[in-house]
C-alpha cells in the first residue's frame, strides 16, 4: 500500500471515531429549559389579577410602622387583602422584617394566585389568595416559614408545597388546584428534593459559632467561591435569626426531570453587642447530582 493510501485509510478511520465521539455525546446530552421564576412584587404593581385583561394596582402598604397589609383596586374599587382574613393586617414588620409577596401560576390560567408570608404577633404567617367567581379569596393559609412551588411552568400541574423548617414531617402540606378548587395532595407526595440540605444549612447558620467540619450537604462542584457568604458570617459580632424562605424550581432537563431549585433564605442579622437588627437574605441554588440527590451547588 502506498503512503497515500496508508493516510487515506488512517483519515478515513480517524473521522469515523470523531463522528462515533459526536453520536455518543449527542444522545447523552439532555438539553434544560429554563422556567420562568414566580414574580416577586415590587412596590405599586398594575397586573391583570382577575383575568379581565385589565390592570388592577397591587401594592403593600404600611398601616403604621410595624404593620403590613395589602391594598388593591380593580374597577375603581379599593380593599385589603386582610378583609378576608381574622386579622386587621396582614403582618407585622420591621426594619429588618417584611412582608413578601409573590404572585404564582399554579391554576394555568390568567388569574395569578397571590403568596404572602410574613410574621404575625411572632409566629409565621402564609397566605395563598386566588380570585374567583367574581371575586378574590383566602384559598389557604398557615404558620408555616417555608413555601414553595413545583411544576411551575410544566405542562404537569404546579404543586404548592408548606412546612415549617422545625417540623418538617409533622408540618409539610402539598397543594395542587384542581377544576379551580385547592386539593390536598399531601399523602401522594414527597418530600421537596433536597430540603433535608437547605434545613441543614439554616441551621448551621442559626448556630451561634462557626462550624469547622460542614455535613455532607454541598455539591460536589461547589467550590469555596461558589459558596463564599458562609465564610463570612463573622459571627463574633453576628446571630442570625431564621425567618422564612421561597423555593422553586428554576431547571430541568428536556425530559421533565428537574435539575435545579432556587431558594431564597430570609434572616434577620442581628449585633450581639448593639442588638440591631437587620435583614439578611441568601440565594441558595439546589442540583441534581449523579445519585439523583439534590446537593447546594451556590451560595450569593
Amino acid at each position: 500500500m502506498s503512503k497515500i493510501s496508508k493516510y487515506i485509510v488512517t483519515i478515513f478511520f480517524l473521522s469515523l471515531s470523531i463522528l462515533f465521539i459526536v453520536y455518543i455525546v449527542k444522545i447523552n446530552y439532555k438539553e434544560t429549559l429554563e422556567i420562568n421564576s414566580p414574580t416577586v412584587l415590587q412596590n405599586n404593581s398594575n397586573v391583570d389579577l382577575n383575568g379581565d385583561s385589565n390592570f388592577e394596582s397591587i401594592k403593600v402598604v404600611k398601616i403604621d410602622d410595624t404593620k403590613q397589609d395589602i391594598e388593591i383596586t380593580t374597577n375603581n374599587k379599593t380593599f385589603f387583602l386582610s378583609s378576608l382574613t381574622n386579622n386587621n393586617y396582614l403582618s407585622d414588620c420591621s426594619n429588618s422584617y417584611y412582608l413578601t409577596v409573590r404572585l404564582l401560576n399554579i391554576s394555568r390560567d390568567t388569574k395569578p394566585e397571590i403568596l404572602v408570608q410574613g410574621y404575625l404577633n411572632n409566629e409565621p404567617i402564609t397566605y395563598l389568595f386566588s380570585y374567583k367567581d367574581t371575586k378574590f379569596k383566602l384559598e389557604y393559609s398557615c404558620n408555616s416559614n417555608i413555601s414553595g412551588i413545583i411544576d411551575s411552568n410544566l405542562n404537569r400541574t404546579p404543586q404548592v408545597t408548606f412546612f415549617n423548617n422545625s417540623n418538617l414531617s409533622n408540618s409539610f402540606k402539598n397543594f395542587m388546584i384542581i377544576n379551580d378548587n385547592l386539593v390536598d395532595i399531601t399523602k401522594n407526595s414527597n418530600k421537596t428534593p433536597g430540603v433535608y440540605e437547605i434545613l441543614k444549612l439554616i441551621d448551621i447558620i442559626s448556630l451561634e459559632y462557626e462550624v469547622i467540619d460542614y455535613p455532607n450537604i454541598f455539591h460536589k462542584h461547589a467550590d469555596d467561591n461558589s459558596i463564599s457568604p458562609i465564610w463570612s458570617l463573622n459571627k463574633d459580632e453576628f446571630r442570625y435569626l431564621f425567618k422564612n424562605a421561597f423555593f422553586y424550581d428554576n431547571e430541568v432537563d428536556e425530559d421533565g426531570i428537574l435539575q435545579n431549585l432556587s431558594w431564597s433564605l430570609h434572616f434577620e442579622k442581628i449585633n450581639k453587642d448593639s442588638n440591631k437588627k437587620e435583614s439578611f437574605v441568601l440565594k441558595v441554588d439546589s442540583s441534581r447530582d449523579e445519585n439523583k440527590s439534590f446537593k447546594i451547588s451556590s451560595i450569593k
